[in-house]
Parts: structure tokens; sequence; C-alpha cells
């Protein structure tokens, strides 16, 4: 089951507050990560969402952890198939972990991991999580990190859904 999100309408001052979403989370605790290495923070695109969300329901369904797809396809093909015209992308996958801040906190912990977290070419995001208990790992997550030429599609009020 892939978590949703919506967004609440404001908060006090009139700015935007996005409601605490899995992938929100994960997005919220990566932009800290970032700030903390002087980078700036990365943008929800909703293609990299929708890439990010096949890869990890084919992992939950078909219980496995890796990069490349059950279907073959690899993180360029999930990336160019939601619409993501990129001049660059990586992806983070997981599984195991039980939180956004654990989830974050691992792939810092490995080199290739906290080079896609860390790049200073990457300016968009899209977190894919999903859990299912009588599966090996029980929780999946894949990030994509991007960087596109067009506009970024905005989820409403830029939270993750």
């Amino acid at each position: 089951m892939l978590l949703g999100a919506t967004w609440s309408a404001s908060a006090p001052g009139g700015s935007q507050v996005c409601d605490p979403t899995v992938g929100q989370r994960v997005v919220e605790r990566l932009n800290a990560v970032r700030g903390d290495h002087g980078l700036g923070p990365l943008r929800v695109d909703l293609r990299l969402v929708a890439a990010a969300g096949r890869h990890t329901t084919d992992m939950v369904t078909h219980d496995f952890m890796a990069h490349e797809g059950s279907d073959g396809s690899d993180t360029g093909d999930r990336v160019q198939d939601a619409g993501y015209d990129w001049r660059y992308f990586s992806e983070n996958v997981a599984a195991g972990q039980m939180s956004a801040e654990w989830v974050v906190d691992s792939w810092m912990e490995s080199p290739g991991h906290r080079a896609n977290i860390l790049s200073e070419r990457a300016s968009h995001v899209g977190v894919g999580y999903a859990h299912r208990s009588s599966t090996r790992y029980g929780h999946y997550w894949t990030a994509n990190f991007g960087a596109s030429d067009e506009l970024p599609r905005l989820p409403p009020g830029g939270c993750h859904p």
C-alpha cells in the first residue's frame, strides 16, 4: 500500500504547511541534511514521485530490493516513462527501515546514496514508500533525484503526496 498525502491551506503568517506524510517527512529530512552541507533544498516533482512510486510498488509486490525492476527497467526507464525530461537523475532504494528518519540516515551511511543526496546537480525529488508486513523486508523505499530544464511539476502547495 502506497501512502498518500494532503496539505493544509495555510499556517499562521500565510505560509503553506504540509501534512506529515511519509514522503513529505523524507523530503524534509533530505533537505535538512542538504542544508547542513550548504546545499539548497530539493523541490518535489510529481513525475519523480510517479517514477519512485512505480518502483516501490514493484519492489513490495514482488518482494525484492534492487535498482533493476522486475520487468528489467532501470531508473532512467522509469524516470523517462513518467515524462521527466532529465539532464540529471539518480536513485536511492532501501528496504527494512521503518521510518523516514531511519531510511535517510541509512542512505547517508552509504557512500553512493550519500553522493546522490548531496549532489549539487539535483534540484528535484520524488519519494516512494510501501509497506506490506507479509514481505521479507516489510518497508520499501525509493528516492528519485533529478534536474531538468523544464519547470518542475509541483504538487499542491509543494507538499509531497
